[in-house]
């Protein structure tokens, strides 16, 4: 598919009905207008992350299996500015629902324990806490940390824990870690017997875990992105068939693949 194509295709995974039901129709009417004021240069760039600027000045409500969150997106991104924005990842997690598909599909709507490896701005963090008897938010960057406590109280969570820590090898962010926690150590500080669900996004250290995965034994669903240029997707796929995991491998458009390395997300669940 070029790259055209590609793009017109995110625009309709991110502006299309989902994105009603999740902003509201005065939310939705807000996108629009925020969309349609930063046309030429999203068409330029190819890149919706001035419509996200754009979104973060003011607040931002939405509702997602029937929970509604609330977002002070200006806070997050002032207190973290690297070029991208709280909405942007609004949109991957809540109107592309990037993560809760396939195998990660039909979740109970009761959990124990969920996992997010890689929380960036707790966003996925906030979408499970209703549902979750703990959430457990990971985050290399200590400077997410505060921002996801603020999100955290702003939405009355007092059920989230946040761990400023690094977890695999490699990827884009070793050379900036301050401290790493293995899986088990994670889950042991925890208390926690079994992970209900599973998230990861650690930008390319996810192989390093695959390759020690004795941690798959207490994961009952995973959904995962995956980054090809660090690694063999095939081997993690391979390493969650033997521990007994059916899965589905997806492109950014969530095509199902026929390569592997073109996969950019994951999902599975344990038979």
């Amino acid at each position: 598919m070029g790259g055209l194509a590609v793009f017109v295709k995110k625009l309709a995974l991110n502006l299309g009905p989902r994105a009603i039901s999740v902003l509201g129709p005065n939310g939705y009417l807000r996108l629009v207008t925020s969309f349609a004021i930063e046309l030429p240069i999203i068409v330029r760039q190819r890149d919706l992350k001035p419509l996200d600027k754009r979104m973060g000045r003011r607040p931002i409500t939405c509702r997602v299996g029937g929970h509604r969150f609330i977002f002070n997106a200006q806070f997050s991104d002032e207190h973290f500015d690297d070029g991208t924005y709280t909405f942007g990842v609004m949109r991957e997690l809540y109107i592309r629902n990037c993560y809760l598909r396939d195998e990660a599909s039909q979740l109970p709507e009761r959990l124990g324990a969920v996992v997010d490896l890689g929380a960036n701005r707790g966003v996925f963090s906030m979408m499970m806490a209703p549902r979750a008897d703990k959430v457990i938010a990971v985050e290399v960057l200590p400077e997410h940390v505060e921002g996801i406590l603020h999100t955290a109280k702003l939405n009355g969570f007092d059920h989230i824990s946040v761990e400023s820590a690094f977890i695999g090898a490699g990827g884009n962010y070793d050379a900036r870690k301050t401290r790493t926690i293995t899986m088990n150590e994670l889950l042991d500080h925890h208390s926690i017997d079994r992970i209900s669900l599973l998230k990861m996004d650690i930008e390319g250290s996810e192989y390093e875990l695959f390759q020690h995965p004795e941690w798959l034994d207490r994961v009952d669903v995973l959904c995962m992105e995956i980054h090809p240029e660090w690694g063999r997707v095939q081997d993690v796929l391979d390493t969650l068939t033997a521990k007994g995991f059916r899965h589905t491998a997806r492109t950014h458009t969530f095509a199902e693949v026929t390569d592997p390395q073109q996969a950019e997300f994951v999902y599975a669940r344990r038979h």
